[in-house]
């Protein structure tokens, strides 16, 4: 059993020079004396499984060949979910039948958004797997994901998070009292976040959430929604969304799309509102105009004297505005050019 919970392709043995035994001819007695370490910098824990990662540091492991027991010692345990999750836990004892370690304290981190931390509760590992008390961990400043998005008050919920081998070798946690085996939930959210989309843009981020894939192939992916969207454009066009989902894992194509916003142009005595249409963000968070992009304002009859009126036409001329749209030459290249 325990050579399926630690995996040792390493160890440096010691053998202590008494290690033997002597049997006493006139009565059979054996007297066995020494014993015989195995130690390693590192072991693996649960050494055959993908789904998350785990180790074992500054690990030994004592036979007491006198006494025939077998004792372990170490002084952290590595639990890590893919980049976005890492957990340490310190202060261990072991006990090997049934096999179980248990933790004194333990810390998590996110190694892909520094910052994100806090301390877990109830962390116990067998040889069926690990589970801990459900957790909210947090960052007191902002946190950076990448080179896009920049995020303000950024948290994780941990509920009913474990691993468990025997209930299909997944993440979850077993209820005895209802006698049900709970999926773990990995939740997302942020006040929220400022987007860097290059020089020209002035885009931001509000009422984030989301959550960790750990069902999948792609266990540690995450993808977020954000309630509302703000993009300027130069200092005279505003574009707004709602509802837009972010898959910043995403390697190709684009981490958004927007199919239509609405947009405001302030120019000047002008401003009238429109929409705009067929756009992206690429994972390098580039914006992309898609085909038929285009931003249009609309204005009727009502109010497109009052319109002509903000940019000042003279009283002889008298020209009502119905429609107006915007051109690029070259939005790629330069966007502030419209």
């Amino acid at each position: 059993m325990l050579d399926q919970v630690l995996g040792i392709s390493t160890p440096q043995l010691t053998i202590s020079q008494n290690l033997g035994f002597t049997v006493d001819t006139s009565t059979g007695d054996v007297t066995k004396t020494g014993s015989i370490q195995a130690s390693s910098d590192k072991v693996n824990l649960f050494p055959d499984q993908t789904q998350f990662t785990a180790s074992v540091v500054g690990f030994s492991t004592n036979y007491d060949y006198a006494i025939g027991s077998q004792s372990i010692q170490a002084s952290d345990v590595d639990l890590g979910i893919s980049d976005v999750l890492k957990i340490d836990a310190t202060n261990l004892t072991f006990q090997l039948s049934p096999f179980a370690i248990t933790v004194g304290s333990a810390t998590a981190s996110s190694p892909r958004l520094d910052g994100v931390g806090g301390s877990i509760d109830g962390l116990s590992i067998t040889s069926d797997g690990f589970s801990f008390d459900d957790a909210t961990l947090g960052a007191t400043g902002t946190v950076n994901l990448g080179s896009v998005f920049t995020f303000t008050h950024l948290q994780f919920s941990l509920t009913n998070f474990g691993f468990s081998f025997s209930h299909g070798a997944s993440f979850g946690v077993f209820d005895e009292t209802t006698n049900t085996f709970n999926d773990s939930t990995f939740g997302i959210s942020a006040d929220s976040a400022a987007l860097d989309l290059g020089a020209a843009f002035n885009a931001s981020a509000t009422t984030i959430s989301g959550s960790v894939d750990l069902f999948s192939n792609n266990v540690g992916d995450f993808a977020f929604k954000a309630g509302t969207v703000t993009i300027g454009i130069g200092t005279f066009l505003e574009l707004d969304a709602t509802d837009i989902e972010f898959n910043p894992s995403a390697t190709t194509g684009d981490i958004a799309d927007f199919g239509s916003l609405s947009a405001t142009l302030d120019a000047g005595p002008l401003s009238i509102s429109g929409s705009a249409q067929n756009f992206g963000i690429d994972t390098s968070g580039h914006f992309v105009a898609h085909k038929d992009f285009g931003v249009s304002f609309s204005v009727d009859k009502s109010s497109s004297s009052t319109v002509s009126g903000d940019i000042q036409w003279p009283s002889w001329l008298p020209i009502q505005i119905q429609q107006l749209s915007l051109a690029w030459p070259d939005f790629t290249d330069n966007p502030r050019d419209f």
